[in-house]
């Protein structure tokens, strides 16, 4: 759809609507309830420092418990009731058709963060997170180089896009790496026993589990396979970024060391500029958040929607995609590697480098810099 000009719907002199949907209730709400905080947080913090250009962000989120139907109706009742200027930062990650609606309805989406590719092929669709592929693409050939580990197993949520990381390892990068998925296993987010799963990777000679669900399936699967005493050797465990939490490490505490997780933005368990900021900004608010990658993205994604507004000079939805169209080496001030400015460019999926970080402790620490995904 080609937005209209002059388009300042959900805006007034002293207002934008902004809209959000969370899972912030349900199986997800540990991921959902942090990103929305993030988010508001940031706003918040602009409409006390005057709001942009003297209007003041009118954030309305909504929750969709993570469940599809639900998500498309909260988009419905933020674009047709509340008559939303954009959609900001949200988490959507099993939505298919979050993004055609709001395309349809001339809506720009700014913060888009589904995870999977829809939103990034979007002429209307802004985002600085990064889908699965990448991700996978640093993390499974960096553990396997270390570890050596052929025989794989993994254990993933029933959910659209752990499917795809499921795929994405099986069928592009274990060929190609000389490893191969041997045993995988679905769970739900109300799965509670983890440990006829482990022993069936056990008895399958597994050397390395692929940990691809939510942060709390995750601790209750590592808590079971810490009362079995069951790490597979040489690999041990992985994380996708979805259990980047500190709720992981923590809840295992040594028994986890050494498991890996990637991610697109600078770790915010990890001091730097970028992450001060957004600790300093979101603890005003809100005490213990618990910060990931999501977390992060929310923050990012809050930042990002301000700026573009900003430089559009005004609050008109063309004028800010046409900005967006402009920022092929856009500077996130230290939250991606500040070596690479990042393209968030709409309309299609741009590289983005990634960091991994390793359960040390009880903790997310840094294992590498910067490193780009690998071409398969």
């Amino acid at each position: 759809m080609t937005l209209a000009a002059n388009d300042t719907t959900g805006t007034t002199s002293d207002t934008i609507k902004i809209g959000g949907v969370f899972p912030l209730s349900g199986g997800l709400s540990a991921l959902g309830r942090p990103v929305e905080q993030a988010a508001r947080a940031y706003f918040r913090s602009i409409n006390e420092a005057g709001g942009v250009g003297g209007r003041r962000i009118d954030f309305i989120a909504e929750d969709d418990s993570a469940d599809p139907n639900r998500t498309r109706a909260a988009a419905e009742k933020l674009v047709g009731r509340d008559h939303i200027f954009a959609m900001g930062p949200s988490f959507t990650p099993f939505s298919p058709d979050l993004v055609p609606f709001l395309e349809s309805k001339g809506v720009p989406f700014i913060g888009f963060d589904g995870v999977n590719v829809e939103g990034f092929t979007s002429p209307t669709t802004v985002s600085v997170g990064a889908s699965i592929a990448p991700h996978a693409r640093v993390l499974i050939p960096y553990w396997f180089e270390k570890t050596h580990a052929k025989r794989v197993g993994v254990i993933y949520l029933d959910v659209p896009p752990a499917i795809s990381y499921l795929k994405e390892t099986r069928d592009v990068i274990c060929p190609k790496l000389g490893c191969q998925v041997v045993v995988s296993r679905a769970v739900q987010f109300t799965t509670t026993d983890y440990t006829s799963i482990l022993l069936s990777m056990r008895s399958n000679n597994v050397e390395g589990i692929f940990i691809v669900t939510d942060p709390a399936s995750a601790v209750k699967m590592l808590l079971q396979a810490k009362q079995l005493n069951y790490k597979p050797s040489p690999g041990g465990y992985l994380g996708q970024h979805g259990i980047y939490l500190d709720l992981v490490p923590q809840s295992c505490g040594s028994f986890c060391d050494g498991l890996l997780a990637p991610t697109s933005l600078f770790p915010p368990q990890v001091n730097s500029a970028a992450t001060e900021e957004m600790r300093r900004v979101v603890s005003r608010y809100y005490s213990n958040v618990e910060y990931g990658y999501f977390t992060e993205l929310g923050y990012v994604s809050a930042r990002v929607l301000v700026d573009i507004i900003r430089r559009a000079g005004r609050p008109d939805r063309r004028a800010i995609i046409d900005v967006a169209r402009g920022l092929t080496a856009y500077d996130t001030g230290g939250f991606t590697n500040p070596d690479r400015p990042v393209d968030i460019s709409p309309g299609r999926e741009h590289p983005r480098d990634m960091i991994l970080v390793k359960s040390e402790g009880g903790v997310w620490k840094q294992e590498t810099g910067w490193l780009t995904p690998r071409q398969f």
